[in-house]
């Protein structure tokens, strides 16, 4: 990783998780989910902290990682043995990879370049079951 890319410290839970910043033209996904990293918190926090207070220990799956916001939250903040994330497009994975690299978390972390064509068949639980009205998602920063 380069020393000239700047970092966004995001803390939580008395946990700090770093992020690159690279401040480049980006899509309005990863401006919307910069906003809230360099606001000093999580993209889509509540929910994040309602897994997080479930407190199960095991794998954790994260279906279109992106720069890995939600596999670096799971890993450090979360009582999870691996997490494994999956981000077909070859940007962002790259900046996932470096993020986990940045926090230490290579081992903890595994991402994988899944895409539609790869058919991936995961295991869920049913007994999970979200209330957006908990979290109302990137609205909420209107």
């Amino acid at each position: 990783m380069s020393s000239s890319v700047p970092r966004i410290g995001v803390h939580a839970h008395g946990v700090e998780v770093t992020f690159e910043d690279p401040q480049l033209d980006e899509s309005a996904d990863a401006k919307g989910i910069r906003t809230f990293l360099r606001a000093g918190g999580f993209y889509e926090a509540n929910f994040l902290d309602y897994i997080r207070s479930l407190g199960r220990e095991g794998a954790y799956v994260d279906v279109g990682g992106f720069i890995g916001t939600h596999a670096l939250y799971f890993a450090k903040l979360c009582p999870s043995e691996h997490v494994y994330t999956f981000e077909p497009r070859p940007r962002p994975r790259g900046e996932l990879e470096r993020n986990v690299a940045a926090n230490g978390l290579a081992l903890a972390v595994l991402a994988y370049a899944a895409t539609r064509e790869d058919a991936v068949l995961l295991h869920y639980s049913t007994d999970f079951v979200f209330d957006p009205a908990v979290d109302p998602g990137p609205m909420a920063a209107d």
